[in-house]
């Protein structure tokens, strides 16, 4: 699986490899080196009961803040909730009912830029049951405007008929995560 290209993928296999008969990985087995050219995209977080108090163990050069030292202590509320750690550890709950890999996606940003980004976060248990830690693993690439809606085809119909359905989808609007599955109709009636 070394020429996998989804990061998913690869840390997914990653994380079944380190199980234990259908246990969930302990995250002592865990060796950050071992994620290769895939470490400067992972944050390993060690959970604790208030959600922004989870400390950042390790955080990938490209996920990165300014406030970011190996030696200091850094917690997921030192990231903004719009950033890639934000959106991550806002997955977190997820994780912990599913007690498996939770794989998502989408719009948001990193520093000033948009980005379209794919994520997944990887449960970890030292004693079998409780979930104590969680590996965050996010890639992504920047977008501007023009690539987001240059696959929008702009309607050529003359202006006088007005009464055409128009159909628009929520992501095309904004940066912002979309609930929408479908694009929504509108008919303008005369």
């Amino acid at each position: 699986m070394a020429d996998e290209r989804r990061l998913t993928t690869r840390m997914t296999a990653k994380w079944t490899d380190l199980s234990r008969d259908g246990q969930l990985p302990r995250h002592a087995d865990l060796n950050p080196a071992s994620f290769g050219k895939d470490l400067s995209n992972i944050a390993i977080i060690e959970l604790s009961a208030e959600p922004g108090a989870a400390k950042l163990l390790y955080v990938g050069d490209i996920l990165r803040n300014d406030g970011w030292s190996a030696g200091g202590v850094q917690t997921v509320a030192h990231y903004p909730l719009n950033s890639l750690l934000g959106l991550a550890a806002a997955k977190i709950p997820a994780v912990l009912a599913k007690r498996a890999p939770v794989t998502f996606g989408g719009t948001g940003v990193n520093g000033v830029s948009a980005i379209l980004y794919r994520a997944i976060l990887l449960p970890f248990s030292d004693d079998g049951e409780t979930i104590g830690h969680v590996v965050a693993a996010i890639n992504f690439r920047e977008i501007t405007a023009v690539q987001e809606y240059s696959e929008v085809e702009t309607p050529r119909a003359p202006v006088d008929k007005v009464s055409a359905a128009i159909a628009f989808s929520s992501r095309r609007l904004s940066f912002a995560p979309s609930a929408a599955k479908k694009p929504m109709q509108i008919t303008i009636k005369q």
